[in-house]
């Protein structure tokens, strides 16, 4: 069920495929761009200035966008202001903030891309690295979504059992009368 129709599962399957893609052409069209222009660029104090450029204009949108979803964390949250704040200060520089993870990973990725090429590493092997990143990343994304099931599966026998309990209580009230 997806939008309140039924999807086949093949279809549902395919299109979830599609899905796990996009954020990986995203990083790869934006690392494209970026060093793209790097490489266009004549002398190493340009390739600086403009990486650092670069770096701080996506920084700014992240922070910025972090302080405007603030307000939403305090109306939401049950716990003390001064526990929002802090668990904020520790998602925004630690963690990265739910919706702008993305921007936090490309900064990272970015950041770590220009050290390794400072550092003098043949791109084929940044490529290497890059690829036994994505494979780890993959492989601990299915042990986070077994664990997720399985959290859910509990949860669920849980409810049931809970549901069984108050119809069974519900059914020998009603037998007593």
């Amino acid at each position: 069920m997806r939008g309140g129709t039924v999807v086949h599962p093949i279809l549902a399957s395919i299109v979830n495929s599609f899905d796990s893609l996009a954020v990986p052409f995203f990083f790869i069209v934006a690392g494209y761009f970026f060093f793209n222009r790097i490489e266009k660029l004549e002398n190493e104090a340009q390739k600086k200035e403009y990486a650092i450029s670069y770096l701080l204009k996506t920084l700014k949108i992240y922070f910025v966008w972090s302080v405007v979803l603030l307000p939403s964390r305090l109306i939401l949250s049950k716990s003390s202001m001064l526990g929002v704040l802090l668990k904020w200060f520790r998602t925004v520089f630690f963690i990265g903030d739910a919706q702008l993870w993305y921007l936090n990973a490309l900064l990272i990725g970015l950041i770590l891309i220009l050290i390794l090429k400072k550092s003098k590493i043949n791109d084929t092997w940044i490529m290497l690295i890059g690829v036994v990143f994505f494979i780890a990343g993959i492989f601990f994304m299915g042990i986070q979504v077994r664990q997720q099931i399985s959290d859910t599966e509990q949860s669920l026998d849980a409810f049931i059992s809970q549901v069984k309990n108050k119809q069974q209580a519900l059914n020998d009230t009603l037998s007593q009368k």
